[in-house]
């Protein structure tokens, strides 16, 4: 786990925030009766990116693309 290095990790930043909430969400589950073997399966179906922007990128609209399902609203 990352908790032996939150003083090279910035706890500010979205991926830390994104990595916290997985961790107390898991958590919550297993608590709650869960196995880990469910918990893997939906794991396996994540799919993580990381976009650098340029200043002059349209960030709002880039998201938009990426999340657009081709149909109108």
């Amino acid at each position: 786990m990352m908790d032996e290095k939150t003083d090279e990790v910035d706890i500010t930043s979205g991926i830390w925030r994104n990595y916290d909430l997985f961790c107390r969400l898991i958590k919550e589950q297993l608590e709650a009766g869960m196995y880990v073997k469910e918990i893997y399966k939906g794991l396996e179906k994540l799919t993580c990116a990381s976009i650098l922007l340029d200043d002059d990128d349209n960030a709002q609209e880039i998201f938009e693309r990426i999340n657009s399902t081709g149909i109108p609203p």
